[in-house]
């Protein structure tokens, strides 16, 4: 299946991305530049920049369902690539520097009202 058929269903309900990482390292700015750019057309997005757990009262009243963390990951596979990740998939140790803050969040935000959580990793060449 392509990302964008993993991604259908989920874009079809309220949905928002959320951008983790740092523009000033190389890679890592992935996140906070999707939400950028998604932003500038009009779509809901945040950069969380690398604190993704200070905007907890925005994604609880955005009235999204479908949260996506965009983020770098260690995916083990050429740089570039791109993977839709459920957040129960992400393999203990995590996948990016971000993991412990973003789990967190992630826990915190489900026991507040049901979302689907899902991960938009890269591989990175550089950080």
């Amino acid at each position: 299946m392509t990302l964008a058929e993993e991604l259908a269903p989920l874009l079809a309900r309220p949905w928002l991305l959320v951008g983790v990482g740092s523009d000033l390292r190389g890679d890592d700015a992935f996140g906070p530049l999707l939400a950028h750019r998604l932003a500038e057309e009009g779509l809901p997005a945040f950069d969380a920049g690398t604190s993704p757990e200070s905007l907890t009262g925005p994604i609880l009243r955005s009235g999204a369902e479908v949260l996506v963390f965009a983020d770098v990951g260690n995916l083990g596979a050429p740089a570039g690539t791109l993977r839709l990740l459920s957040a129960s998939a992400v393999p203990p140790g995590g996948t990016s520097t971000h993991d412990p803050s973003l789990g967190l969040l992630v826990a915190y935000l489900a026991a507040q009202r049901p979302f689907t959580v899902r991960i938009l990793a890269v591989e990175p060449a550089r950080m």
